[in-house]
């Protein structure tokens, strides 16, 4: 009783009467969360998983778990280099500008499902993940946080040639929400201490466009572009 039991050297170590290699591929535990502010997907998994086979392009999002209305599937992004149970996915700007711009897919908790295939990744054994299928209950988002960041203008461009107001956010933008008399043009950056210095509030323009998921093109009224035109200021960049 209370004996210490009998060392075993490093170099006579023993090995096992039975080895059971591990051929259970990896499962998903949790849509742990969707993150707008952060630009990230995070997904939980059984064991550990070897992000060198990872393929992003086989997860998708779904408005139901089962026969979705809508679904939208990833085309990209980025994981850090660590073979990890726990998946963190910094979305690809076009991926996250396509779940902005959706009106059926994650546009809250409830209609916010992921499924994929066995083809999404491997463990450290080279076993293919268990694919979620359209079963029930499925994987419904665990912490949705929804976009809380407002658009903020990135650049400019003012084509008064052809009467063009080009402006890049750096998110999507809602087209029905630009209130236009809210953009001013004005001949200095800063006017606070000027007195003689011209100022255009934009009137509705004759036609908006989208160039892309967040650039804007605005075709200016004929009054807009001749006020312009008359200006002293608006004759160069830096006016």
């Amino acid at each position: 009783v209370g004996l210490l039991v009998v060392a075993i050297p490093l170099d006579i170590a023993r090995p096992p009467e039975e080895f059971i290699e591990d051929t259970t591929g990896p499962q998903i535990v949790d849509f742990a969360q969707l993150d707008f502010n952060r630009e990230l997907v995070i997904l939980q998994f059984s064991e550990t998983l070897n992000v060198a086979t990872l393929n992003l392009s086989e997860i998708t999002f779904q408005s139901l778990f089962f026969q979705p209305m809508a679904t939208i599937s990833l085309t990209g992004g980025q994981v850090p280099p660590l073979n990890t149970s726990l998946l963190e996915i910094s979305l690809s700007q076009a991926d996250l500008d396509t779940l902005k711009l959706s009106s059926m897919v994650c546009t809250y908790r409830g209609n916010c499902y992921i499924s994929f295939t066995a083809d999404l990744v491997e463990d450290m054994n080279n076993n293919a993940a268990i694919a979620v299928e359209d079963t029930f209950p499925g994987f419904l988002v665990v912490e949705y946080l929804r976009d809380a960041i407002p658009p903020e203008l990135l650049n400019f461009d003012l084509d008064l040639a052809i009467g063009t107001l080009t402006l890049e956010f750096s998110e999507p933008i809602d087209l029905e929400s630009v209130q236009y008399e809210r953009i001013v043009l004005q001949g200095v950056q800063n006017i606070s201490n000027e007195t003689d210095i011209d100022t255009f509030p934009l009137t509705e323009p004759q036609n908006v466009t989208f160039l892309n998921t967040r650039t804007l093109l605005l075709h200016l009224s004929a009054r807009n572009v001749e006020d312009l035109k008359s200006s002293r200021f608006f004759v160069d960049s830096n006016t």
